[in-house]
């Protein structure tokens, strides 16, 4: 399988804003592709000084049928996300879960968001 990546912050990034961005149509010619998709995905841990901020953002209209994250932050600290809306609403979604803003990792800011889910399919859904 292949995940697909809208915009990639790699270990080393450091006091780096994602502002303003409209992330749309991923796979408006693929809709029953399957691999996992993510909008903003953020691997890297930044420090207390130089936090990495993610804000202002739209996620919309991905419309597929794999496992979909709008913002992603699997176990990276000193990320600010804040005033970004993930809407992912493609009723003929047959399967993949779906997942608004994933973070799991403690010193992390996550506040001030409007996500909403109303994907079809199976898969499980998180906010």
């Amino acid at each position: 399988t292949t995940t697909t990546y809208a915009i990639f912050l790699q270990f080393g990034s450091l006091n780096t804003i994602v502002e303003k961005n409209h992330i749309r149509s991923l796979f408006n010619n693929m809709l029953t592709n399957t691999n996992q998709a993510t909008a903003i995905y953020i691997q890297a841990s930044a420090s207390q000084n130089s936090v990495n901020v993610i804000r202002n953002n739209i996620v919309s209209d991905i419309n597929h049928n794999g496992t979909l994250f709008g913002i992603y932050s699997p176990g990276y600290t000193y990320a600010q996300i804040e005033h970004n809306t993930v809407s992912l609403e493609y009723a003929n979604a047959t399967g993949g879960a779906t997942y608004g803003i994933y973070c799991i990792t403690a010193p992390n800011i996550v506040q001030n968001n409007i996500v909403t889910i109303k994907r079809g399919g199976g898969g499980a859904k998180y906010c």
